[in-house]
C-alpha cells in the first residue's frame, strides 16, 4: 500500500534513513564526535594529551566523521530512488516548500544541525593542522623517529618546533611537507625505512626562509669566549684545556674582520659530487663588489664535463651548522663532559680511554650496550673505588641512551657535525690549502681566520696572552698538525 504523501508522516523520513549505508553513516558520526568530545575533554582537564591520542582525535577521527556525513545523505537519496521505483514516493528527489509549516521546521533544524557540523568540523580542522606540526606528532614514529626526538629534546633547539626549522612560514611548503609525510608512512607501515635515516636532507627549505626567521648572521659581530676542556687516554686521564676567541663575524662596515659568518656575507656556492657534501672540490665566490673567484680542489680536480652535470647549491648555515638541533656527541666528547663535570672521577685510572672504547663498541640493543658499558668500565678500571666505579657506569650508560640508537644505528660518526674541524672534515672540506684559482690563489688554511687561541693549558703547564698564543700539540707530532687535518687523528674516541 503506498504511503500518503504531502503531511506528516514520520514513517517516510524513517523509511528513507533505515538503510546500511546511512546506518554507518550514524554509526561513523555518533563515534567520531564523541572520542573527539571525550578525548578533548579529557585533555582539557588533565592538561596532558599524548601522541597516540592525539593521533587518534586530530588525524583518525576527522576523516571518519566526514565519511559519516557523505554516507547518511548519499544512502538516503539512494533509498528515495528506491522508493520511488517501488511507487511508494512520487518524486525520485527531496523536495522543500516553505508554504508547508512542518518543511519550514525541518528546513531550521537542517539548518541548526548544519551550522552546528561545521563549528565542529572547523574545530577538528584547526586542532588537526595544530597537531600535525607539533613535536609530540613529529616524534610519534618509534623506533624510526627516536634518535631525532631524544637529541632534539636535548638541544639548544628544544622549544622550537620541527616544522619551524623542516617546513618554515607558508602553505606551499605545507603542502609540500604533508605530501612527503604521505611516503614516510608508508615506509613506517611497510617498514622500509632506511636505517640510519640519510642526511644531510637536499630538499630541505633553504636556511633564509627558516633559520633566518629568528636568526640574521649577518650581525653576528660579537666574539665569543670558549673553552674545551679534555683529557687525555693515558693511565692518569692528563687534563688540558684551550680558550678561543671565536670571531663569528658577520657585516663588515664595523671595521673589523668578518671571520665566519663571511661566508653568508658573500655568495659561496659548492659543487659536490658526494651526497653529504663530505668532499667539495668546486668552490665559487661572488664578492659584494661582483668578483668571481673559483677554487678547484688539486688532490681531487673535478672536469668540466662533470661540473655541468652537478648541481651547483649555495652555501647557507645548513652547510656548517648540519646539526643544530640533532646533536650526536662522540665518545670522546661525553667522556670530557663526565669527567670535567664530576660525574665521572678523572682520578678512575684510565677511565677515559675505557670509557670512550665502552660507548663506541657495536652493539645490537640498548640492553647489550647497558651490559658491554657496565663489564668494560668495570674490567678496564678494576681496583678503583667500587663507588666511583657504580657513579661512572650510570653516568655513561646515560649519555649512551641520549646519543647512540643501536636499532637506527644512529651516533655521532654517522651523522658527524660540520661546526669546525675536531672530529670531521668541517672547514677543513674547502679550508685545506689545496683549493686553489686558476692563479695560484689558495682558499686560506690559517686558524686565525676563526679564531686566536687565547690560553693552553697542558697538565700544569699554562700559556696565556691576549694577542693570542702558538698552539702545542699536547702529544709531540712535530709540525704533523699543520698538514693533517685533526680528525684524520681525532676520530672521536
Amino acid at each position: 500500500m503506498k504511503i500518503p504523501f504531502g503531511r506528516r508522516n514520520w514513517k517516510l523520513f524513517y523509511e528513507l534513513l533505515y538503510n546500511p549505508m546511512s546506518l554507518i553513516g550514524f554509526v561513523l558520526l555518533t563515534l567520531s564526535t564523541s572520542v573527539y568530545i571525550v578525548t578533548a575533554l579529557i585533555g582539557i582537564i588533565s592538561g596532558k594529551g599524548g601522541a597516540y591520542s592525539g593521533i587518534v582525535t586530530f588525524i583518525i577521527m576527522p576523516p571518519l566523521f566526514i565519511l559519516g556525513l557523505i554516507l547518511v545523505p548519499l544512502g538516503a537519496w539512494r533509498r528515495q530512488r528506491y522508493l520511488h521505483k517501488q511507487g511508494v514516493t512520487r518524486s525520485r528527489f527531496f523536495s522543500i516548500d516553505f508554504n508547508i509549516p512542518r518543511h519550514r521546521r525541518l528546513f531550521l533544524i537542517f539548518t541548526t544541525l548544519t551550522l552546528f557540523i561545521l563549528i565542529l568540523f572547523s574545530s577538528m580542522s584547526y586542532q588537526a593542522y595544530h597537531f600535525s606540526e607539533s613535536v609530540t606528532f613529529c616524534s610519534s614514529c618509534h623506533p624510526v623517529m627516536n634518535p631525532e626526538a631524544v637529541t632534539h629534546a636535548l638541544s639548544p633547539h628544544a622549544r622550537v618546533a620541527c616544522v619551524e626549522c623542516h617546513v618554515g612560514p607558508g602553505a606551499g611548503w605545507y603542502v609540500k611537507s604533508k605530501l612527503s609525510g604521505l611516503y614516510q608512512v608508508y615506509a613506517t607501515v611497510t617498514n622500509s625505512y632506511p636505517r640510519p635515516i640519510k642526511t644531510p636532507i637536499h630538499n630541505l627549505r633553504p636556511a633564509r626562509d627558516t633559520c633566518e626567521q629568528c636568526h640574521w648572521p649577518r650581525y653576528f659581530v660579537d666574539d665569543k669566549l670558549v673553552t674545551r676542556n679534555y683529557y687525555q687516554r693515558d693511565e692518569e686521564n692528563t687534563h688540558g684545556s684551550v680558550t678561543l676567541q671565536m670571531h663569528i663575524g658577520g657585516h663588515p662596515g664595523y671595521g673589523r674582520p668578518t671571520g665566519i659568518h663571511w661566508h653568508i656575507e658573500n655568495i659561496v656556492e659548492i659543487a659536490s659530487e658526494d651526497p653529504k657534501r663530505e668532499t667539495i672540490p668546486w668552490v665559487r665566490v661572488t664578492y659584494k663588489d661582483g668578483r668571481q673567484k673559483i677554487f678547484t680542489s688539486v688532490d681531487e680536480p673535478i672536469s668540466s664535463k662533470k661540473l655541468a652535470s652537478l648541481k651547483i647549491h649555495r652555501m647557507d648555515c645548513i652547510d656548517c651548522h648540519n646539526r643544530p638541533s640533532h646533536i650526536f656527541k662522540s665518545p670522546e666528547e661525553i667522556m670530557n663532559r663526565l669527567m670535567v663535570t664530576g660525574q665521572v672521577s678523572p682520578e678512575l685510572a684510565n677511565i677515559r680511554a675505557t670509557g670512550a672504547d665502552a660507548l663506541a663498541a657495536d652493539y645490537q640493543n640498548v640492553a647489550a650496550a647497558d651490559a658491554g658499558i657496565d663489564k668494560a668500565i668495570r674490567e678496564g678500571c678494576a681496583g678503583s673505588d667500587p663507588k666511583e666505579l657504580d657513579k661512572a657506569v650510570a653516568a655513561v650508560k646515560k649519555l649512551y641512551h641520549q646519543n647512540f640508537f643501536p636499532e637506527m644505528k644512529a651516533r655521532w660518526d654517522i651523522h658527524p657535525s660540520n661546526i669546525g674541524h675536531w672530529r670531521s672534515k668541517g672547514c677543513f672540506r674547502c679550508h685545506d690549502g689545496n683549493h686553489k684559482t686558476g692563479t695560484g690563489e689558495t682558499i686560506s688554511r690559517s686558524c686565525n681566520l676563526c679564531h686566536t687561541i687565547l690560553s693552553q693549558t697542558a697538565g700544569k703547564n699554562v700559556r696565556f696572552n691576549m694577542k693570542g698564543v702558538v698552539f702545542i700539540h699536547p702529544v709531540d707530532i712535530d709540525k704533523e698538525w699543520k698538514t693533517t687535518n685533526c680528525s684524520d687523528c681525532h676520530t672521536g674516541m
